[in-house]
C-alpha cells in the first residue's frame, strides 16, 4: 500500500500508479534527522491516509534510529495532536557552540 523511494526522498501511496499522496523529506545533520518539510495530498482524495502515511514514515524513521524535524504545516499538527507518543522522535538542536 504505501512505499518509499529511498532515493528521491519520498513516502507516498499509490493508485493505478498516481501518486495520491506523497511525504517528501531530506535527511540532514550527518542522515541523522529526516527533515519532514512537504506531505502532498490530492484534493479529492483527503481522508484519514494522511495519517496513515506519516505513521508509516515515522515507523521508518524509528526503524533507523532517526529523528523527525517537522517541518510542514500538516506534519507540525501531527506532532502537535500527538506529541506524547512522538517525543522520541523529535530532533531537539542542541545550543553548544
Amino acid at each position: 500500500m504505501f512505499k518509499h523511494d529511498l532515493k528521491s526522498h519520498n513516502f507516498y501511496l499509490n493508485s493505478n500508479n498516481v501518486p495520491e499522496y506523497r511525504l517528501h523529506y531530506h535527511l540532514i545533520k550527518n542522515n541523522q534527522v529526516m527533515a519532514i518539510d512537504h506531505i502532498f495530498v490530492s484534493p479529492e482524495v483527503k481522508s484519514d491516509l494522511v495519517d496513515e502515511l506519516i505513521r508509516f514514515a515515522l515507523g521508518y524513521a524509528r526503524d533507523n534510529n532517526l529523528k523527525i524535524m517537522p517541518l510542514g504545516p500538516t506534519i507540525l499538527a501531527y506532532f502537535k495532536e500527538n506529541q506524547a507518543s512522538l517525543t522520541d522522535l523529535v530532533y531537539k538542536p542542541s545550543l553548544s557552540l
